[in-house]
């Protein structure tokens, strides 16, 4: 069965890492680059791109699915699993691998198990901060979170959009979610009638001197049982009401309202 691909390789400059998180569980696209790769073993660990022989009919890939995974050729190719010849128009099996020896931690392998490591959940710059760590530039990580993206692997946990003197700041990632079925469920927001949750977020300001940065809201909202959508719909209505005021991303609230929640 002759198996045809188009792919173009893109090299992602850097140094080899090596994984230092326990692996997250295999995806389809992980078993479909094993059986990629085994067939390069099949047909002596080297092939022009166009023209992959698949000797095993049962382990075939469908051309559709093999384009699919260009990213993933790409990310194996930079961890040393896969070389490309100078034209670009020939993939090869290192002697190790050919061998049958393990593949080396890609990018994304080590994002995905470092996720999986921290509950599936990890701030954005802390993950951006360990892959450096780990020794992928910003490039190598970009590519990866792409390909994870592309793979539905992972999502991005969107931050607040903020209006500071007429002027919005868009809201930007703030954290990254790795979906798989072994990870944790997501909690869904809690309901909390609205009177509760002003209660809640005029004690929290009132503790913290009666006035708070969005971004030190957001290290202690958890102590006070609320989420950072309920203080978003929340803060609407008390400027409006005069209970607070808003400026330059602090939000401060009324002296009377201070002065009844000290008491």
């Amino acid at each position: 069965m002759r198996m045809v691909l188009v792919f173009v390789a893109t090299l992602i400059a850097g140094p080899l890492a090596a994984q230092t998180y326990p692996p997250a569980p295999p995806t389809a696209e992980d078993a479909d680059m094993a059986v990629f790769i085994d067939i390069l073993r099949a047909n002596g660990c080297s092939q022009p791109v166009m023209d992959l022989i698949n000797a095993d009919p049962n382990d075939a890939l469908t051309l559709d699915r093999a384009r699919a995974l260009g990213p993933m050729v790409t990310l194996h190719i930079n961890a040393g699993n896969l070389a490309v010849n100078a034209d670009g128009n020939v993939l090869s099996v290192p002697d190790a691998v050919c061998s049958g020896g393990p593949l080396a931690a890609t990018a994304r392998d080590n994002l995905r198990a470092m996720l999986y490591a921290n509950a599936c959940v990890l701030p954005l710059a802390d993950a951006q901060a360990q892959m450096t760590a780990l020794g992928h530039d910003s490039d190598q990580t970009a590519f990866a979170l792409n390909a994870m993206q592309q793979f539905r692997e992972v999502a991005e946990r969107i931050g607040v959009a903020m209006t500071v003197d007429g002027v919005t700041t868009p809201a930007e990632p703030t954290a990254l979610v790795l979906k798989d079925p072994a990870c944790p469920a997501e909690p869904e927001e809690s309901e909390l009638d609205p009177a509760e949750v002003r209660s809640r977020l005029i004690q929290m300001l009132a503790d913290s001197e009666c006035d708070m940065t969005i971004g030190e809201a957001q290290g202690v909202i958890a102590d006070y049982g609320l989420e950072i959508g309920q203080i978003v719909r929340a803060v609407g209505p008390m400027i409006d009401a005069g209970e607070a005021t808003q400026l330059d991303g602090l939000l401060t609230l009324a002296p009377d309202v201070c002065a009844s929640a000290d008491g």
